[in-house]
């Protein structure tokens, strides 16, 4: 048997294709709920440090993705469930809404909890804190293009005097405390 959490939602101030992104990527989705994360080329991903496995199944950017869903606390004999994660702009930023289905009996109420606690109350942070232009996070700016090596640009070649930069302070090594020995 399983048993199926109806709805969870809550507003998350990004866009839908930040979230969207963020969500599927390894190194974000680490930092945007704290625990580490890895995603691999054929869909499969572990996260909150392996607690959870799965596999995106289908993928509607910005809107939506479907993924297999499971954690380290079901039982060996239980099905993988399934997790829609749905994205819908709204005038604060963005809804997302999760329908998660085929649960193991007894731990929808665990993990509607664990849906805030986890990722809405810290994805909310980690968005919040992203520089934001006019509500929409800042275009990424084009990165000038390094002349082929031996030779330098118009610019750097034809300037004739420097500023003077500001002095730089000097490293200090720092030596290791001695392992205490018992």
């Amino acid at each position: 048997m399983s048993e199926q959490i109806e709805v969870v939602s809550s507003i998350i101030p990004a866009t839908p294709t930040e979230i969207f992104r963020a969500w599927l990527s390894g190194p974000e989705h680490a930092q945007m709920t704290g625990a580490e994360a890895t995603w691999k080329a054929d869909g499969s991903f572990s996260a909150w440090d392996g607690y959870i496995l799965g596999r995106t199944l289908e993928r509607s950017e910005p809107r939506s993705f479907v993924q297999t869903w499971r954690t380290s606390e079901f039982p060996d004999e239980a099905p993988d469930s399934r997790l829609e994660v749905m994205l819908e702009a709204s005038g604060q930023g963005t809804r997302i809404t999760l329908v998660h289905t085929e649960l193991p009996d007894g731990q929808s109420a665990n993990y509607a909890q664990g849906w805030d606690e986890n990722y809405f109350e810290p994805m909310v942070e980690y968005f919040a804190s992203k520089p934001r232009v006019n509500g929409k996070a800042p275009a990424k700016k084009a990165t000038a293009k390094k002349p082929p090596a031996g030779r330098t640009s118009a610019k750097k070649a034809s300037a004739v005097t420097k500023k003077p930069s500001a002095k730089k302070k000097k490293a200090v090594a720092v030596k290791p405390k001695k392992k205490l020995r018992r």
